[in-house]
């Protein structure tokens, strides 16, 4: 695949993964696929992440933009700002 098609598949991936349609991502990304993120101290495999590893993660009124997306080869990164409302349960 070519960087300007890789970014389509990334782009794809993250919207779904964003509107809480995790299939997509599973079917677009990697298997050895990872997320850096802000907020998280280590890289979370992104199949630890559909399989539940941020239940608590609710966010209501979420709107999202992407910035922009670099890449090199088949590497992506995608820089995006999202905003929204936490409607978790607070933890006792």
């Amino acid at each position: 695949m070519t960087l300007e098609e890789n970014k389509q598949v990334v782009g794809r991936a993250f919207e779904a993964l964003m509107a809480g349609d995790l299939q997509p991502v599973q079917d677009l990304l990697a298997p050895d696929a990872v997320l850096h993120q802000c907020g998280f101290l280590k890289p979370m495999p992104v199949r630890v992440f559909i399989s539940g590893a941020a239940p608590g993660m609710r966010i209501e009124d979420r709107r999202l933009r992407i910035e922009r997306m670099i890449g090199e080869g088949d590497l992506v990164a995608v820089h995006w700002t999202t905003t929204g409302r936490n409607s978790a349960p607070d933890e006792p």
